[in-house]
């Protein structure tokens, strides 16, 4: 299991956003990213979103059908998870295991997946969702 995990309840027209925010954060902190979408059109979604995201400068990322997949601090799949040299895990609306990672960061757009995750997953969670003046309300699940 992951050391700390973070589950943000949020709806789809947000999900990009605020992923885009979060994977720019992980970025500037040095973490290397893996980020786990549902499908293959989720995770060309996430890449278009990451080039154009911020104006003023590019979040560094890469599908792992691309070529140097092995050099990018943020790399996007559809595929199974294979732990490498990640530390951190974001999920994108799919509910897997979640293998030993530092940290893990679940993004859901439905009450059902949070149902799933806290059957899966056997550990405290930091539950954060977006009210309606745009910050984060946390609890812990």
């Amino acid at each position: 299991m992951s050391q700390s995990i973070n589950l943000y309840k949020l709806n789809t027209e947000g999900l990009y956003k605020y992923l885009c925010q979060l994977l720019s954060k992980c970025y500037s902190q040095g973490y290397k990213t893996l980020v786990k979408t549902k499908d293959y059109n989720q995770a060309q979604e996430v890449d278009n979103k990451l080039w154009t995201f911020a104006q003023q400068s590019f979040i560094p990322h890469g599908l792992i059908s691309d070529e140097f997949k092995e050099s990018q601090p943020i790399l996007i799949t559809w595929q199974d998870i294979v732990k490498s040299d990640f530390d951190t895990l974001v999920l994108v609306e799919n509910i897997v295991d979640i293998p030993n990672f530092q940290r893990a960061m679940i993004f859901c757009t439905e009450d059902t997946q949070i149902q799933n995750i806290k059957n899966l997953i056997k550990q405290t969670i930091n539950y954060y969702t977006l009210n309606s003046k745009g910050t984060w309300d946390h609890q812990t699940i």
